[in-house]
């Protein structure tokens, strides 16, 4: 009985210390970011030249690259829901088609025009501005 017991923890022990480590190790590292991050100008501006390629040259290539750079984002906690909408309104629209005709290009343009003013986070002020209350003097003549 206490063999058993002795047995049982041991186990025990070693799965929760595999567990852990599962917990504990980061899920994707990016240039020595760990996840969750929030893309920087450059790498939207990438995704975005990418997207542009695919829906202009209509290729398989370049369609596989911009979704090959969409798909880590997807997965990132620090991105908000409005990008992440966006991105896979991009993911779902950039493959190579039959015919490269407006829609099609258009429906790849658009998402990834939107891509830097709503996935990029803002940059804060320095310091805030202040405004002064200006008084209007009317003066008779």
């Amino acid at each position: 009985m206490e063999r058993l017991l002795i047995r049982f923890d041991s186990r025990l022990s070693f799965v929760l210390i595999a567990f852990s480590a599962l917990i504990f190790t980061p899920s994707y590292v990016n240039g020595g970011r760990l996840n969750p991050f929030m893309p920087t100008k450059e790498e939207v501006r990438v995704i975005q030249k990418e997207a542009y390629i695919c829906s202009l040259v209509n290729k398989a290539l370049p369609c596989q690259k911009t979704r090959k750079l969409l798909r880590p984002l997807l997965d990132n906690q620090a991105i908000s829901t409005h990008c992440k909408d966006i991105l896979w309104d991009l993911l779902q629209v950039a493959n190579h088609s039959e015919v490269n005709d407006f829609l099609r290009r258009d429906s790849i343009d658009q998402p990834a025009r939107k891509l830097l003013t709503v996935c990029v986070k803002p940059k804060k002020l320095s310091s805030p501005k202040k405004f002064y209350k200006t008084t209007l003097r009317i003066t008779e003549t």
